[in-house]
């Protein structure tokens, strides 16, 4: 669960063949991944935008955020065709 503050706005969960709590572990793994977001609140997209970049920063090394980009991107992409998510939007 994902809060702004002490408001819920999102809930996510990774979907990945091993299960593991060691993120090295599991950005190593080959095979399927998802990641699925649902929305539990209203929110603009454009402000979504800003806090997850927000937040990857703060908790990133830039070179994992470097190794990421086409993912971020992929995500940004995504978020920014919907304008606003509405409670019960999902995101695969």
């Amino acid at each position: 669960m994902r809060k702004r503050f002490f408001i819920p706005v999102y809930v996510a969960g990774l979907y990945v063949p091993q299960r593991s709590s060691d993120p090295e572990v599991l950005l190593r793994q080959r095979g399927p991944r998802r990641m699925a977001m649902r929305f539990v609140r209203e929110v603009e997209a454009e402000l979504f935008m800003t806090s997850l970049n927000e937040g990857m920063r703060k908790n990133h090394s830039a070179s994992q955020l470097a190794a990421w980009r086409p993912q971020i991107e992929t995500l940004t992409t995504v978020i920014s065709t919907m304008v606003l998510a509405r409670r019960a939007d999902h995101i695969t």
